[in-house]
């Protein structure tokens, strides 16, 4: 399992790839972010720079963490962990900047 960091560098993390394009987050509840949601995420963002926003009690407006509170059943904090993730990925190409961490698609 690969550990990583959110892209704060404040949280450190595992997570295990499904073998079908999706991953789970090594935490509690063990989320799984599959193929659909990833692929979802890539239609949605793409070639786009937006805010990260993982702010439990107030995303940022038009952020990731915003996002990924209104269109699936996780937080702006799994929403933390998924870009790193797909940081990691490739998927997400840069992520710079403190507050709010800005990524690029």
């Amino acid at each position: 399992m690969p550990k990583i960091s959110t892209l704060s560098g404040k949280t450190t993390f595992e997570y295990t790839l499904d073998g079908k394009g999706g991953f789970y987050i090594e935490y509690t509840g063990r989320p799984h972010i599959t193929k659909d949601l990833v692929e979802r995420i890539q239609n949605e963002f793409n070639l786009k720079t937006i805010p990260g926003g993982f702010s439990m009690t107030d995303p940022t407006l038009g952020g990731f963490g915003e996002w990924i509170r209104g269109n699936t059943p996780y937080t702006p904090r799994h929403g933390s962990h998924i870009a790193a993730v797909l940081k990691e990925m490739g998927i997400i190409k840069e992520a710079y900047g403190k507050s709010p961490i800005i990524l690029r698609f």
